[in-house]
This record gives structure tokens, sequence and C-alpha cells, in this order.
């Protein structure tokens, strides 16, 4: 895991096993809040890499919502947002599949998977099941305009301020592969294909892999 690692847990229940899992295996620093707390104090800012894990089952659908609107409005690229607690099949279940999010936990995990998910966010990659992560490239695909224009410039503007090592590592993360898959297949390290990615997301205005994605989708070849 990184360091200078926040991760904030949004809800009403009880966090202390998660914590100390997080803040002794993890070396996170972490962050009990109500979801009252988060809202209220959203604006400030904590350096380094965030990561907010939104308790799905303390937290109703339009809590849940209003906290991922308020996460979206104000995050950078350096913060990211899932969800944990999650019942299969549930409402908000089905709700929270709809938006951008980074991760999604069941309640179900065992604690090994629920690190790998954590560490595999946090070095930008998604922790979707496979179902939503199909489901969201198929609607994607089919209601997008292609080269709609995004905050103020063009597609073709921003695949022009992109590098060709930058637009190659758009095309392999397009193709599912994770950062170590591109490493190796590039031939570099996993630490300088992390900042292709960071730099990519700061010029084309987007949060994580699924935004990349979309865009690669719309505007290469």
């Amino acid at each position: 895991m990184p360091s200078g690692v926040h991760i904030n847990i949004v809800g009403s229940g009880q966090f202390e096993p998660l914590v100390h899992f997080l803040e002794q295996q993890r070396q996170a620093n972490c962050h009990v809040l109500t979801n009252k707390e988060y809202l209220e104090n959203k604006s400030s800012h904590q350096d380094g890499t965030t990561l907010t894990l939104v308790d799905g089952q303390g937290s109703k659908n339009l809590q849940a919502l209003n906290i991922y609107n308020v996460n979206q409005h104000s995050s950078t690229p350096s913060e990211m947002f899932a969800f944990f607690n999650i019942s299969a099949g549930s409402e908000i279940e089905q709700m929270v599949a709809e938006l951008d999010i980074d991760g999604l936990f069941y309640t179900d995990i065992e604690p090994e998977n629920l690190s790998r998910g954590i560490d595999a966010i946090l070095d930008g990659e998604l922790w979707l099941p496979r179902k939503i992560l199909s489901e969201r490239l198929r609607k994607r695909k089919t209601t997008q305009t292609p080269n709609a224009p995004s905050s103020g410039m063009t597609g073709r503007q921003k695949q022009n301020v992109l590098t060709g090592r930058e637009v190659e590592i758009l095309d392999l993360i397009a193709t599912g592969a994770k950062n170590a898959d591109i490493a190796g297949n590039l031939s570099l390290s996993v630490h300088t294909i992390k900042t292709h990615i960071y730099h990519i997301y700061k010029k084309l205005d987007v949060r994580n892999r699924m935004q990349a994605v979309n865009w690669a989708s719309q505007n290469l070849h």
C-alpha cells in the first residue's frame, strides 16, 4: 500500500475490527465518520492518497447517493471511492452499480480479498464484479456520442496533449490490462506506469480507469 494513505470509513456501524486490520496490516491512516460528519467535512483536504469506503448496510439509498455526489464534486485524481458491506441482490447494490465508483465489496468478502481489493483501488485499478463492469461498458458504448466536447476541450484536443507513451498505456488499459501487465508489456517499472496513468487522468480530467477507458473508446482510433 502506498505511503501517506488515508482511508475514510463512512457509516454508522462498528468498524473497530476493520480499522485495526487496515491500520495494523496495511499501515493506513483510518478516519471513521458518520454520514453527517463526512458530508459536513468533505471540503477539508487530506494530503496524500484518499480512499473513502461507504458502508452499504449503514446508509440508506439517498444518503449513499448524497455522499457519492459530494465526493464526485470535490474529488481529485488522488481520491478514490468505494462501497463495502453490500448485500448481493439488494436495492443499494443495484443503485451503486450505476455510479462511477472505484470499488464494491460484498458482506461476505474474506479479509484477504478485501485487502487485495483496497490495494488494487489505490493502485488506480477498479475492483468491481465482472457483471457490473460488463453492463457499464455495454451501456456506455450504446448511449454516448463519440467525440463529444468535455470540460471545454474536445476529445481531439485532449488526445493531442497525450504523449505517445501515454496513448500506448491508455490503449492497454482499455484492454483490461492491470498495471503489472502493462509494465511487463512495455518493459517499464510498475511505478513508472502509475506515474504515466496519473498524468493521463490529469490531462483527460478523469478520476479512474473506467472513465479513462470510456474516453479512449470514444476518441482513440
